[in-house]
């Protein structure tokens, strides 16, 4: 599992961001919207995350939930390995990963791709606080759904207040 997570988080919109030092527009391509990315009829941008120390390979999913009596509860799942892909769905905006092999390392980086339809494309703006930055995808609702390989691992439901995917 690699050095240095991507967290996607649903707090207000659904949010990026790596947990390193100096992180300040390491992941900046994600700003540049273009029609046609990653495939027709969708508007995307793209990036592509070198992974550190090992391959990315796992993710992990935690959600908070309020019941009718007000009471938080949060669950996590075990790490779950993916061989190709992940996607996550907030809306009609997604966010897809793919495993690229790094020939120069040996490793496996993730392509990060931010995509949704051409008539409600992403928008994506940076927030910066000191030297860390993030990725908001500002018309995007949140997280609902998650994908690995194509096989669907997660669905919110009416409860689900935050939700928090951890990729290693």
């Amino acid at each position: 599992m690699a050095d240095d997570p991507v967290i996607f988080d649903d707090g207000g919109s659904t949010r990026i961001k790596k947990r390193m030092r100096n992180a300040g527009g390491v992941m900046d391509s994600l700003l540049t919207v273009q029609d046609n990315v990653p495939a027709e009829g969708r508007s995307g941008s793209q990036h592509e995350v070198q992974a550190s120390g090992s391959s990315y390979a796992s993710l992990t999913i935690t959600s908070v939930t309020v019941d009718q009596q007000g009471a938080v509860q949060s669950s996590t799942t075990a790490a779950m390995l993916f061989q190709r892909n992940f996607e996550i769905s907030s809306g009609v905006q997604r966010i897809s990963g793919v495993l690229v092999p790094d020939a120069a390392t040996g490793f496996n980086n993730v392509e990060l791709t931010v995509h949704g339809p051409v008539a409600n494309p992403p928008m994506v703006e940076a927030k910066q606080t000191g030297r860390q930055r993030r990725y908001v995808v500002v018309n995007a609702p949140p997280i609902d759904r998650v994908k690995i390989d194509g096989n669907l691992v997660y669905t919110a439901d009416g409860n689900v207040v935050y939700t928090t995917v951890v990729v290693i």
